[in-house]
């Protein structure tokens, strides 16, 4: 294989990695503003 290709191959997986580590940062970033509005709930009550 030419080096084009695996560097195609590296970005490919680096751009791949980015977008799950951003899908997991926005899933993350819902839970807690859930568990936020649950205790801003609780502390109302």
């Amino acid at each position: 294989m030419s080096s084009s290709l695996y560097i195609t191959l590296a970005n490919v997986a680096v751009w791949g990695g980015l977008a799950a580590y951003g899908v997991f940062l926005m899933t993350r970033n819902g839970r807690l503003n859930r568990r936020a509005k649950q205790l801003e709930l609780l502390r109302n009550d």
